[in-house]
């Protein structure tokens, strides 16, 4: 192939024989052209793409076939630098390198193209994506059977953290967060918020009166309970804090922490606000439902006491525009946790 480039002496032939002679041997596709595309040198396996014979051709006439010259070339000829880019032909997929070299030459320079198939790690890429999907959706589904299982225990608050993952969602967008990891948070950890309630007698669950101060305190540690058996998983969101916090109050009245203010993560602040929300809003075993303006009357009172005041706002004002507060606003419809959307899973 050495005699498709005019040389002017010996010691041109000797260097372009050599580096021709290495190019020949590789096992990816390699083409030197000059600086107007016209290929000199193609090897073995760049031949074997090709459908014609490629010598003194527009390199993109042969392979890859394109009817301009390449951007990746103009750029590589006109800065003269090495350009790398990304090609897809049929069912292949390349990375280009375009190389200008300068020592075989003296009067001009020529241009190594290399492709390095890399079609093999597209597939591979592709078979992870959609294992990295499964695995997704089989970690969210058994957030959903976690929570379906907690709230089978209890017939007086079946459907209880749905609704209040549907309104934290609802009061989260009339506050304006948007940031995908804060919404997955305050979703996902309201569906778990009472996880620890599991390891609670079912008689307290459902017993017809109030229970007395000490029974009082085993209901109190489903937080603690809650916490010890997620706290070791390695979730993609804030979803310990609102197991953890969301009977903390903003005054420091709450527990199992009695912390205050910032010390409250904002998903445990607004889901706490839902959740006294939902459970003053509909009946339990020791009492009939409060009724709505006296639980208003409640959330205003506090509002800034027990209550984050801009999220009993928030909460306010989807009262006054939003039919049900329990339904997912079409906001959030479309919204997956792990590519910033958030799918309506109630």
């Amino acid at each position: 192939m050495v005699k498709q480039v005019k040389f002017k002496t010996q010691e041109e032939k000797k260097i372009a024989t050599v580096i021709f002679d290495i190019l020949k041997g590789l096992l990816s596709p390699v083409v030197v052209c000059n600086n107007n595309g016209v290929i000199v040198f193609a090897n073995k396996m760049y031949r074997e793409l090709a459908s014609v014979r490629p010598e003194n051709k527009l390199f993109w006439d042969v392979y890859p076939y394109r009817k301009l010259v390449p951007e990746y070339f103009k750029i590589a000829v006109d800065e003269r630098k090495e350009t790398r880019s990304k090609v897809n032909i049929k069912n292949m997929s390349f990375i280009v390198r375009v190389i200008p070299v300068d020592k075989i030459l003296a009067d001009e320079l020529l241009y190594v193209i290399y492709f390095e198939d890399i079609t093999s790690e597209e597939h591979l890429k592709e078979q992870l994506e959609v294992d990295n999907q499964l695995l997704q959706k089989s970690f969210l589904d058994t957030i959903l059977a976690l929570s379906d299982f907690i709230e089978s225990r209890d017939p007086y608050t079946d459907g209880h953290q749905k609704r209040v993952a549907s309104l934290s969602l609802n009061i989260a967008s009339r506050a304006n967060i948007t940031n995908p990891k804060c919404l997955s948070a305050i979703y996902y950890g309201a569906l778990m918020h009472d996880i620890g309630k599991i390891a609670i007698p079912m008689d307290y669950l459902v017993t017809p009166r109030r229970l007395c101060e000490f029974q009082e305190g085993i209901m109190k540690s489903h937080v603690i309970v809650g916490h010890k058996i997620i706290e070791h998983i390695d979730f993609p969101w804030d979803i310990k804090s609102v197991v953890y916090q969301h009977h903390e109050r903003m005054d420091g009245s709450g527990y199992p922490h009695g912390l205050k203010g910032d010390e409250i993560t904002i998903p445990a602040r607004i889901v706490a606000i839902a959740d006294v929300y939902e459970s003053m809003s509909t009946n339990r075993p020791y009492r009939n439902f409060v009724p709505h303006e006296s639980v208003i009357n409640y959330l205003e009172e506090n509002k800034g006491i027990l209550f984050d005041a801009n999220y009993i706002d928030s909460l306010f004002q989807c009262l006054e525009e939003v039919e049900d507060v329990y339904i997912v606003s079409s906001d959030f419809i479309h919204f997956d946790p792990f590519k910033t959307r958030l799918i309506d899973r109630t």
